[in-house]
């Protein structure tokens, strides 16, 4: 469903992900979680297809929709929409 294989994100010259590297199953459920600026809005642009990327990187079409409508749904209860 998705696989990322040394997957690198750079922003100018530094690095913001290097060389990340995962696979998920379908039916599978995960988290990303880490402190501010490691990464994690990085990795979901990503994976949504938003920002540029070095390596391999494949995704179902329909698991970008669905992921695309969470993210919406998630930022908007973060800042008290409806």
């Amino acid at each position: 469903m998705l696989t990322l294989k040394n997957v690198t994100n750079r922003l100018w010259d530094k690095p913001i992900l290097k060389n990340i590297n995962w696979e998920t199953e379908l039916g599978q459920s995960w988290a990303i979680l880490g402190p501010n600026g490691a990464g994690k809005s990085t990795l979901g642009k990503l994976i949504l297809g938003e920002l540029p990327y070095c390596g391999e990187f494949s995704v179902m079409k329909k698991f970008r929709i669905l992921l695309k409508l969470h993210m919406f749904l998630l930022s908007s209860k973060r800042f008290g929409c409806p």
